[in-house]
């Protein structure tokens, strides 16, 4: 009896080792250091709103706007390039609070100056919006419904958010004094 659970652990061990990387990339477990910040302080703003108990509606939308100078190279190729978004708080809990990919790589669209991803349906990111452009220009917005009965809220300040590309580059915005902070809602202006 031993000696078959062993075998059957070790197997185990052995198919998470092998086992191929998820299609999208994950959030870093720290914040990344480096990222693009804006340009013009108090444009960006993180709204979170958390429904509870039986209801798994948590819907956000994260705007990053008045940016520093962000090139379309920059963004990468999605959907070759895979995205994240991700918060950041400073309590004690598992960092990071919201872990959220572009789950469906075939949703991307190139833009003029950019690129526009927007899947309906159950999925964690369902919008997000990449423009390039110089210092004060450009912009990127996500929107999302981790449709989760996970608690998040409420966040503790400061709390960052990060829009996480596998080609290394990333997107932040810090918010230090929230405009409303409790176990329903999280709004915020950097």
């Amino acid at each position: 009896m031993k000696t078959s659970l062993l075998v059957v652990a070790a197997l185990a061990i052995v198919t998470l080792a092998v086992a191929p990387r998820p299609a999208n990339a994950a959030c870093d477990p720290t914040p990344r250091a480096g990222c693009k910040l804006p340009a013009v302080p108090h444009k960006s703003s993180l709204s979170f709103f958390q429904t509870g108990g039986h209801d798994p509606d948590d819907i956000y939308t994260w705007r990053w706007k008045a940016g520093s100078q962000t090139s379309v190279a920059d963004f990468g190729n999605p959907p070759a390039t895979d995205y994240t978004f991700c918060i950041y708080d400073s309590s004690g809990r598992p960092q990071p609070i919201v872990a959220d990919p572009a789950d469906t790589p075939s949703d991307w669209k190139a833009l003029r100056n950019g690129f526009s991803y927007l899947v309906r349906g159950e999925h964690p990111l369902r919008l997000a919006r990449l423009h390039a452009g110089p210092d004060g220009k450009a912009n990127v917005s996500t929107h999302g419904n981790s449709d989760t009965t996970t608690t998040f809220l409420p966040f503790v300040a400061p709390v960052m958010a990060q829009l996480q590309a596998s080609n290394g580059e990333c997107w932040e915005t810090d918010f230090t004094a929230p405009s409303r902070s409790n176990e329903v809602a999280f709004k915020a202006k950097d």
